[in-house]
């Protein structure tokens, strides 16, 4: 047997969605339904922990916000509840009564007209459609019921062809006891026998109003008499006879009706299923608009859905504390924050009443309408990942009926953190440790925060202990974040700023408000050196980081321009290395072509002279002709030297994509 709770959220304490505020929202939501359907459904909404279903239920909201955006008519009246009339329906042989009859019809065309909206807006709103997408419209019910109605109380008259002839049947009858009465009537006026209201109404029935002194002398039913007893109100004799058959005519229309009545719930009776689910997608498009009515109201957006653990929350709201500030014409200050797996748990600190808890609360209860499917108060650039478990520790939880102080319950509450938690756990801490002896407390709350870490948890915990602000600062996957504070005004300005501790800003606030010199005193010196000093430090510290985000701005910049100038300087020299280079290879392929051309000029000059001098001076050409190329080997050995320290320089040179080279004992780049 499948579990009904498998993709549900796991959460603790159990009264966690109270906590977090997320009924609140849920009741919003309720206040924008128009059904009893769309209210079942916002009751039995669940976090989910499967990413596609979150995916599927924010793209529908979505498909809703187009809708609006386009200001396009969705279908909204006649959301009806039918199902206690189907439960009777689907006994056999049984009926309903044509007003209820005539809601089931009201249903039926507003299912029609919803699929045929969807239909033909479906390449805007492609999530919509894929609900109705398999949905088969039942227009056989529809028909039948359409063709027996008159309204919504009267059956037709040609709705079978017996109740036809009944109907008018009973027609003559009305119209002969119209005429028989008239007729008694004019009679009695005329020998003055009635009262001064000659006729009258007595439990539905038309009567004559006789002076009783004359009630012998007109043959009739006597049907009742006047308080004082002078008025004797009946029915004449003629009349009677013809309203008995009119009597015995309507039961037989009424036993026709009841027949007419079953055969339409024969013919509803296999569709039952079928107009469950129409029943069932009502609520879902009245729970689908209220959401995306509420998302509205709060500025809400779809942020996109991680498939890895982690959040990023950027300018994110708490929804309520939104809507109260709205009213008041208050100013709600956003949250950004980051829990990925670089710095999965934030510790953070600041003053008392500056929004920690707050903070908190953002980041539970946006987590919690996220899977939910629905809209968050954050830029739409959020990241949101999904966590299968959500534990949280806010506020005072004494318990009375347990007999366990606040700290006791806490720790309660850290005992099963630690067993349950891993790497699918969103853990909220306020005022971590807090409840006991400080020294004890904060130890007992580190070694909780490292057990926490070591299991891959992701969270944010609050806390005022120096330990816990220097146990952020010093491990892995942990970051401090402080709520800024206005040191000059004294006042909170309730923006979470990552990277740094906070001060409480207990002894400041304290001089601040104005107490008495000798007890502000006597407390500076009882007040232990290092805590003290601490926050004197973390004071100076978010003095100073202004100073020195500034300073280091101004010195990336000339970083930057500095970077700028090394790089051009170094393809400078490049550039020039590789004129130089090819100078000399120019130079040399010059000296090349002008020796060849000398060796062929000494070579000819030879030859002539050989030519000329046959047999003399033999002697003395071979010796010009072995100096000259005694003289060219030197020159061809100077030049291979040099060859080869111009190769030894080229291999120095970078060869990158798109440079020009020139390949040893060719002229061609």
């Amino acid at each position: 047997m499948n579990n009904p709770n498998k993709n549900k959220i796991e959460f603790y304490p159990q009264n966690t969605l109270e906590k977090l505020g997320f009924e609140d929202v849920k009741k919003l939501i309720l206040k924008s339904c128009i059904s009893t359907l769309g209210k079942e459904a916002v009751e039995n909404i669940y976090v989910s922990i499967n990413a596609d279903t979150i995916n599927v239920l924010l793209a529908e909201v979505n498909d809703f916000n187009y809708i609006n955006y386009k200001n396009l008519n969705f279908p909204i009246l006649d959301y009806l509840d039918i199902r206690e009339y189907l439960k009777i329906i689907k006994v056999e042989n049984s009926y309903i009564e044509t007003k209820e009859l005539y809601n089931i019809l009201l249903v039926l065309n507003i299912v029609e007209r919803i699929l045929k909206f969807i239909i033909k807006n479906k390449d805007g709103i492609p999530n919509l459609f894929k609900i109705i997408e398999n949905v088969e419209f039942i227009s056989s019910v529809k028909e039948k019921i359409k063709n027996v109605l008159e309204d919504e109380s009267t059956i037709k008259s040609n709705a079978s062809a017996k109740l036809n002839e009944l109907r008018s049947e009973i027609t003559k009858k009305e119209k002969q006891i119209i005429t028989k009465f008239n007729k008694v009537l004019s009679s009695c006026k005329k020998n003055d026998w009635l009262s001064e209201d000659s006729e009258s109404i007595r439990k539905g029935e038309r009567v004559l109003s006789v002076k009783s002194k004359y009630k012998r002398k007109i043959k009739g039913l006597i049907f009742d008499v006047s308080t004082s007893g002078q008025t004797t109100f009946l029915v004449p004799e003629s009349v009677v006879e013809l309203r008995n058959d009119l009597f015995n005519l309507k039961q037989e229309e009424k036993r026709e009706i009841v027949k007419i009545l079953k055969e339409v719930a024969n013919v509803i009776r296999p569709y039952i299923d079928d107009i469950l689910n129409y029943q069932k997608m009502l609520g879902q498009f009245d729970l689908i608009r209220a959401k995306s009515l509420f998302g509205k109201t709060i500025n809400g957006n779809i942020p996109k859905v991680k498939i890895e653990n982690g959040t990023k929350l950027t300018d994110a709201y708490h929804p309520l504390l939104l809507l109260k500030n709205k009213i008041k014409g208050l100013k709600t200050v956003p949250l950004s924050i980051s829990l990925k797996n670089g710095t999965r748990i934030t510790v953070i600190s600041g003053p008392n009443a500056g929004g920690k808890s707050v903070c908190l609360k953002t980041i539970g209860l946006t987590q919690l309408m996220f899977q939910a499917g629905i809209p968050i108060p954050a830029d739409p650039n959020s990241e949101i990942g999904v966590f299968s478990k959500l534990f949280v520790d806010i506020g005072d939880e004494q318990s009375i009926d347990n007999d366990l102080s606040t700290y006791s319950s806490h720790l309660h509450n850290m005992n099963y953190f630690l067993h349950n938690s891993d790497e699918n756990t969103l853990f909220l801490f306020d005022e971590f440790g807090a409840g006991t002896d400080p020294q004890i407390g904060g130890i007992i709350a580190e070694s909780i925060l490292e057990n926490l870490n070591n299991r891959k948890g992701y969270g944010v915990v609050t806390t005022h202990y120096s330990n816990l602000k220097l146990f952020a600062s010093e491990t892995q996957a942990l970051q401090n974040a402080a709520m800024r504070f206005d040191v000059e005004k004294m006042i909170p300005i309730y923006e979470l700023e990552l990277g740094e501790p906070g001060s409480s800003f207990a002894y400041e606030i304290i001089q601040n408000i104005g107490f008495p010199k000798n007890l502000l005193q006597n407390l500076k010196t009882k007040i232990i050196d290092q805590h003290l000093s601490l926050d004197k430090l973390i004071i100076s510290l978010q003095k100073d980081k202004k100073k020195i985000d500034k300073k280091l701005s101004e010195i990336q910049t000339k970083e930057n321009e500095t970077n700028k100038l090394l790089n051009f300087n170094k393809e400078l020299k490049q550039e020039l290395q590789e004129k130089k280079l090819k100078i000399i290879a120019d130079a040399r392929i010059k000296a090349n072509l002008y020796l060849d051309n000398v060796n062929r000029r000494f070579e000819k000059i030879i030859k002539e002279l050989s030519q000329k001098n046959k047999g003399e001076k033999k002697t003395n050409l071979k010796e010009i002709k072995d100096k000259i190329y005694q003289e060219k080997k030197n020159i061809d050995s100077v030049l291979k030297k040099q060859k080869g320290k111009k190769r030894k320089k080229t291999l120095l040179v970078a060869v990158t994509i798109g440079a020009e080279v020139r390949i040893q004992g060719s002229n061609e780049t």
